[in-house]
């Protein structure tokens, strides 16, 4: 059953069988409610995907790969967007020395991800091509948590310097747990 989140490029998928996890395939915890009103400032964040990995790339990749970012503020983010763009329910990464999703180190990340198309326009979502969709990480307490889902990247490219955009986890709590059934702890 696939459920899309109203708006975005996200959706949850029920897998009906059971998934072992292994070394390449883990386990990503969701934010508690008591932090919906974290911004993450500040923090280091890993992106994975099997997207673009440079401007001029012509198609996806066959591996899995990832970039290590930082995350800025909205306030931050608005400043190259607006705040047409940069709403409440966006995370945003910095693009700092040119590191964006495409621009990605080929090596294995310990969490894998599904394929979800971008569903709006108004930045060039093309470039993210295999990327859309994908996970938003930080490391808590030895475990990845998923604070957001890649979304937007700068029309400019992503080697731009700009920052990259994601939909904030932490926006859609309610909904999730509304429609999976997932309990989300407090």
């Amino acid at each position: 059953m696939l459920v899309l989140i109203p708006l975005t490029v996200a959706a949850f998928i029920q897998v009906l069988i059971p998934l072992t996890v292994a070394a390449f395939i883990q386990v990503v915890a969701l934010p508690r409610h008591s932090q919906a009103s974290n911004t993450f400032a500040d923090q280091a964040v890993q992106v994975s995907g099997w997207g673009r990995t440079s401007d001029t790339s012509t198609g996806i990749s066959a591996e899995l790969n990832f970039v290590d970012l930082n995350i800025i503020t909205n306030a931050v983010c608005a400043q190259t967007y607006g705040t047409d763009v940069i709403v409440g329910s966006t995370v945003c990464a910095s693009g700092a020395g040119g590191r964006s999703t495409c621009n990605v180190s080929t090596a294995r990340s310990d969490f894998c991800r599904v394929e979800i198309l971008p569903i709006f326009s108004g930045v060039d979502a093309f470039l993210f091509q295999g990327d859309s969709g994908g996970p938003l990480v930080i490391t808590q307490e030895g475990s990845y948590l998923q604070i957001g889902v890649v979304s937007f990247v700068s029309s400019a490219g992503c080697a731009s310097g700009n920052p990259s955009g994601y939909v904030r986890t932490t926006s859609f709590l309610n909904w999730i747990s509304a429609n999976t059934q997932i309990s989300i702890a407090d």
